[in-house]
């Protein structure tokens, strides 16, 4: 997933799977507050993602946005052909099935 810098795609690619909503919000606010300023009550992430590209775009700054996302996302920006990480909640993963019982569960008080 390398890019030279100039590539909007793959650049809204990151941000869309990289950040949720509040990330994005935080990245915006701390790196381009104008483009942080323009956003709306009921923007999706999509259109979030498509204001910051854009802002960038126009100005001829896609190798900035590139390295401030490499910067806050380094795992995006492997060697070609290597999988994205998923993305994650903060929280950690539950497990699928319950552990056997070992005997030596409490015993329930009502």
């Amino acid at each position: 997933m390398t890019t030279s810098g100039g590539d909007a795609r793959h650049l809204r690619k990151v941000l869309e799977e990289a950040f949720d909503d509040e990330e994005l919000n935080r990245f915006c606010h701390d790196h381009c507050a104008e483009v942080f300023n323009r956003f709306a009550l009921g923007m999706t992430r999509t259109q979030k993602v498509f204001e910051l590209v854009g802002y960038f775009d126009r100005r001829r700054e896609l190798p900035t946005l590139h390295g401030l996302l490499r910067h806050e996302r380094p795992k995006w920006f492997q060697e070609e052909g290597a999988p994205p990480p998923p993305r994650t909640t903060g929280s950690p993963p539950v497990p699928a099935v319950a552990p056997p019982p070992t005997g030596r569960e409490p015993v329930p008080r009502f």
